[in-house]
Formats: structure tokens, C-alpha cells, sequence
């Protein structure tokens, strides 16, 4: 089982997903290669509570395990190959009808601290531009076993 710590340090909020190792094994091999890597935070614009992230990296691997994404949970953590290379963190209700290649699940418990993310992230698109924060995500490397 391997994990992946993601963190938010303008917010001073750090998580741990579990990662799919083993139903997405290509797609977490790559990614973990990767790791560790910083993003600048985004939020959807239509489909609810979704953040995502443009991360330095392209993935072609087969995907097994896929979601709906409107039927994901809160916590849930996935990859878009089809809407550009983004890591994405679902932190409450969506919309979207795709289906979603899974990288792992952020224990519920920590839902309440996604949502304080994904709140100062949208909040953040309502500023004037001139005082916009930018809020990066870092993704890094947790447990091996």
C-alpha cells in the first residue's frame, strides 16, 4: 500500500490519501515517479465541489478502475486524462457525468478540512484580481509498504 501526502501550505492543511496501487497500478507507478510535485490550486467553475491542480506530467496508462464522477465521494482523489493532466480533489457534491480514473481515497475525517480548502479557493476567484492569492498543492510521497 502506498499513500500520498497532499498539502495546502498557505493554509497550513496536509491530508493523506490511500492510494488505488493495486486496481490503478500503472497510473500510481507513474504518478509516484513523479512525485514530488507543486501546483498552483484551481476549483471548478460549474461542476460543485472539485478542485484541481495542472500537474507537470502526462499519463497514458490504462485506467481499470474508474468512477462517475457525480458519484464519487467527498475525500476521493483522481487523475483527468481527458480534460488535460490534472489531479483532482472532490471535497463535496458534483455535477459532472464523466467517468474518472481513480488515484485514491482521503479518509473522511479530513473532509471538513477539504472543504475549508476548496472554500478559500473559490472565495479567492470573487477577490479583485490585483489582491488574488495564489494557493499552491503539493504532492509528495507518504507511506511504502
Amino acid at each position: 500500500m502506498k499513500t500520498m501526502i497532499i498539502e495546502w501550505p498557505e493554509l497550513e492543511v496536509k491530508v493523506e490519501a490511500v492510494l488505488e496501487d493495486v486496481r490503478n497500478a500503472e497510473l500510481i507507478n507513474e504518478i509516484w515517479a513523479q512525485l514530488p510535485m507543486v501546483a498552483v490550486q484551481e476549483h471548478a467553475a460549474v461542476t460543485g465541489k472539485s478542485m484541481y491542480a495542472w500537474v507537470p506530467m502526462v499519463s497514458t496508462a490504462e485506467i481499470p478502475f474508474q468512477m462517475r464522477i457525480k458519484d464519487t465521494p467527498p475525500g476521493v482523489v483522481s487523475y483527468s486524462q481527458k480534460t488535460g493532466n490534472k489531479m483532482v480533489v472532490r471535497y463535496g457534491k458534483v455535477t459532472e457525468d464523466l467517468m474518472t480514473p481513480i488515484v485514491g481515497f482521503i479518509d473522511q475525517k479530513y473532509v471538513p478540512e477539504l472543504e475549508r480548502v476548496g472554500k478559500a479557493v473559490w472565495d479567492n476567484y470573487k477577490i479583485d484580481s490585483d489582491d488574488r492569492k495564489t494557493y499552491t498543492v503539493k504532492f509528495s510521497k507518504g507511506r511504502e509498504r
